[in-house]
């Protein structure tokens, strides 16, 4: 067992080596990675003297090895976090990567006291997290259908928050992340405005797809199809902007909350039946029927204490957030399993496209409450980041992606459906969508 004061010493250390590490942004990012590249290889005398003089003092520290991953950890983000806010260094991240990688390579340090340490911190979940943040900067020539899950969590801006500031939520981390969030959704949206403009003349969604860059994983007749449900001017006969105003309307001369909640059941339930008649689907009925059910006997259960009350926008928000949770349920809690199973037989049943369009009809909803409606988007990729975790870390996703190909595809529908109705370019989704064609 570690005495007090060694791991003092060691804490002290720690904070040392991160202090320098700071000092160190500020030079070539080539000239830090370099010397840590001599520090790691035991090359001391061609490092920088003072991290050389903290780091003698870490590795033989007799506590340092239960600390090693988190002390990495911290260590990397503190230069990655500064990298990624800075536009001429991002691409040092990745490099950085790469050292790491061939530094826990038998071959490289195999014979220093640390290497082992090297080798399980590039084996850990901390570590994992870090290359997949950085592979958020990078290009990938990757084909992402032959890829696990766990390697694609870098095209979901949305998650980035909950997803990469999981082993690092300091105030730097938080604000690199959103920046890199921010910079990934506008290219997300810029891409995806681009390929709706190019859609259509007289051209299939297949050749399309073969001449534009497709920015989803959805092949090119899918990602049509989710733009032709989510796009649509106020007007049209199927349109979420135009349901959810008139349901908001119903229920702003509510009486009490139970009317509220019926409202909120008829809207649903109506934008299945307009799915079901857009898609023209030949079993559709007993699909429908189940999610009705679900829905009225998820919505009846809900603040049951406050049905004779009026309602107000709080209690709005929180049923919307009380479907959300049962919708979006954590496979990984006992207590909700039962709600994740109807959640893969809805989506079994009615499609990934369905899903992210209940998932958006519940949110239109709140998007007169921007703050909410805030606070429920963030709420939203929580959940989505519970059931990446819980899947990626399942054996059925160690192999393709097809394993699990119905949640990348919700993703996927849910990004668009997102960027079209929540991003400062709606107005110029519904004039590319009306030129193309695709306007419901």
């Amino acid at each position: 067992m570690t005495s007090p004061p060694t791991c003092q010493r060691l804490e002290v250390e720690f904070d040392a080596f991160y202090d320098r590490l700071i000092d160190m942004r500020h030079q070539p990012p080539d000239q830090t990675i370099e010397q840590l590249q001599q520090l790691f290889l035991g090359a001391l005398d061609q490092t920088d003297d003072l991290l050389a003089h903290h780091w003698c003092c870490i590795a033989q520290n007799v506590g340092f090895a239960p600390k090693s991953i988190a002390f990495f950890n911290r260590s990397f983000h503190i230069l990655i976090n500064y990298w990624t806010t800075h536009s001429s260094a991002r691409e040092a991240s990745s490099r950085l990567v790469q050292l790491l990688r061939q530094l826990s390579q038998p071959s490289q340090t195999s014979d220093l006291p640390w290497h082992l340490r090297l080798v399980q911190f590039c084996e850990s979940p901390e570590f994992h997290r870090i290359e997949q943040r950085v592979k958020a900067d990078q290009p990938s020539s990757e084909e992402p259908r032959r890829l696990p899950l766990q390697r694609l969590a870098h095209h979901y801006p949305f998650l980035y928050l909950i997803y990469f500031t999981k082993y690092d939520k300091t105030e730097e981390s938080l604000r690199a992340v959103q920046q890199l969030k921010e910079r990934r959704e506008r290219d997300f949206d810029t891409k995806l405005l681009r390929w709706v403009y190019q859609l259509g003349r007289n051209e299939s969604a297949a050749d399309h797809s073969a001449r534009h860059t497709n920015p989803t994983f959805l092949e090119g007749h899918d990602l049509a199809a989710s733009i032709h449900e989510f796009v649509g001017a106020p007007q049209a006969s199927h349109s979420y902007q135009a349901s959810a105003q008139a349901c908001l309307a119903k229920i702003k001369c509510s009486p009490s909350n139970q009317q509220m909640k019926a409202h909120i059941l008829d809207y649903l339930v109506e934008g299945l039946q307009a799915y079901g008649r857009c898609l023209g689907l030949n079993e559709f009925g007993c699909a429908w029927h189940r999610c009705s059910n679900w829905l009225k006997q998820k919505l009846q259960s809900m603040q049951v204490e406050l049905d004779l009350k009026r309602p107000s926008p709080c209690t709005l928000v929180q049923t919307c957030e009380g479907l959300l949770d049962s919708l979006l349920a954590n496979p990984a809690q006992t207590t909700s399993r039962d709600s994740h199973v109807q959640f893969i037989n809805l989506n079994a049943n009615l499609g990934s496209q369905f899903i992210a369009g209940l998932i958006l009809k519940i949110l239109m909803l709140c998007r007169e409450l921007t703050d909410s409606l805030t606070a429920l988007r963030h709420s939203v990729a929580a959940k989505f980041v519970n059931l990446f975790e819980h899947y990626e870390n399942s054996p059925t996703a160690e192999g393709e992606m097809s394993n699990v190909a119905w949640l990348v595809d919700l993703l996927e529908n849910y990004m668009v459906a997102s960027a079209i109705h929540f991003t400062p370019q709606q107005p110029c989704f519904d004039v590319a969508a009306d030129a193309a064609g695709v306007i419901p």
